[in-house]
């Protein structure tokens, strides 16, 4: 799923999660791979200036929407019965 959470709020979020699982339950090598800007801690305000700017076009355009640090993305998905195996940093590409 690609930039879906960083719409919604935690409750949200878990609500769409869990059901995102009960549907995978029953596949044995089922994967979720999600897809989302992350905010790394301790960033400058310049290098985190797209960011934070993103938090608040979400946070007026969604209700609930916000960007957040991996631990939350941690957070949610282990709230709904997920393990976070891998993570990786992707770099963007400007056209």
């Amino acid at each position: 799923m690609k930039q879906i959470l960083h719409e919604l709020d935690d409750d949200k979020s878990l609500i769409l999660l869990h059901n995102i699982y009960n549907a995978m339950v029953q596949c044995d090598n089922c994967r979720l791979l999600v897809i989302e800007r992350i905010i790394k801690r301790g960033m400058s305000f310049v290098s985190s200036r797209g960011v934070s700017s993103a938090d608040l076009i979400m946070m007026s355009m969604f209700e609930g929407g916000q960007e957040r640090y991996k631990t939350d993305f941690e957070r949610l998905l282990n709230q709904s019965n997920f393990q976070l195996h891998k993570y990786k940093t992707l770099k963007i590409v400007k056209s």
